[in-house]
């Protein structure tokens, strides 16, 4: 009986200190990834929006800019995302803040997600031989499946330098306007 007990307290102390463990591993890592990219510039490219117009980073500089990378018309989590961002574009616009999606769709699903997620907002961009996504570090190759961005979003500053960045490892762990809002504020 007292080997027992002894089991279940040890189990009782490990369940209390474990969640502790996890939240600042968590904190931890969101840190890390925050910071491993902030004062690299972030690479300038041209790609076709959904007009299939050129679509240049750099004509940006002077602004901040928070590039969302997608994994396609096909995620509902990133459609959602896409319009709570819509959403909120007017507060952006006060910032002095661009939007910009990118994702692999061809033409036709770019101006798709233009048009239902993003209400016309911002610019949706296809990066269709995912050559952008290769510069920036967030191709994830499915073989025969082909190939879609890691949910991530960057904030560059007025001068072309990546000063955040958030990879999603999950549909709980993406990003919400409110949340990238709050982080520019400090940044005016």
């Amino acid at each position: 009986m007292k080997t027992l007990c002894k089991v279940l307290l040890s189990v009782l102390v490990v369940a209390a200190v474990l969640p502790e463990t996890t939240q600042a591993q968590t904190r931890s890592n969101e840190k890390r990834q925050a910071t491993n990219y902030s004062g690299i510039y972030a690479p300038d490219f041209s790609l076709p929006d959904q007009n299939n117009n050129q679509f240049q980073l750099a004509s940006l500089k002077g602004k901040k800019v928070v590039l969302m990378f997608f994994r396609g018309y096909w995620c509902g989590y990133c459609m959602a995302q896409l319009s709570d961002f819509a959403k909120h574009k007017a507060e952006f616009d006060k910032l002095n803040v661009a939007l910009v999606a990118i994702s692999v769709d061809d033409h036709e699903h770019t101006r798709q997600v233009w048009k239902t997620a993003v209400k016309q907002q911002f610019p949706v961009l296809s990066d269709a031989d995912a050559k952008v996504m290769k510069k920036y570090g967030i191709l994830v190759d499915l073989g025969e499946d082909g190939m879609i961005a890691q949910r991530t979003l960057f904030i560059v500053d007025e001068n072309g330098v990546q000063s955040w960045r958030r990879v999603s490892k999950s549909a709980a762990d993406i990003s919400k306007a409110e949340d990238i809002l709050k982080r520019l504020q400090p940044m005016k």
